[in-house]
């Protein structure tokens, strides 16, 4: 889907090229500017506390191949769902036809945006 919207790639690609680490790291350093009840991303922590550095170390959001080929892995997915139950998030299908544009464009058709 992101590759249709002209994406060469998405954020979980992208931590995984910088770093899991490094995404860690720098949430570190800003950890001082969340806001009370706001949920904050659960999973990167868990990936780096797993050792799941990205593509440096062959896993991360995706595992690797010899040729940093990534694919997805059934290891994080079940990650993600154990932690979507843990934290009470209820997951739910999204259809092709409700992402057909980005969020962006969403809310410009919509007038929100300029």
């Amino acid at each position: 889907m992101l590759y249709d919207w002209g994406m060469a790639m998405g954020i979980f690609a992208v931590d995984d090229m910088a770093g899991i680490d490094v995404a860690w790291r720098v949430k570190q350093e800003f950890k001082h500017l969340d806001k009370p009840g706001v949920r904050m991303p659960l999973v990167l922590d868990r990936l780096y506390e797993m050792g799941r550095l990205g593509q440096k170390t062959g896993r991360g959001w995706y595992v690797y191949d010899d040729n940093r080929k990534p694919s997805p892995d059934p290891e994080v997915e079940a990650l993600i769902a154990k932690t979507a139950i843990e934290a009470g998030i209820e997951r739910r299908a999204v259809s092709r036809k409700s992402r057909s544009h980005p969020p962006w464009f969403v809310g410009r058709a919509k007038g929100r945006l300029r």
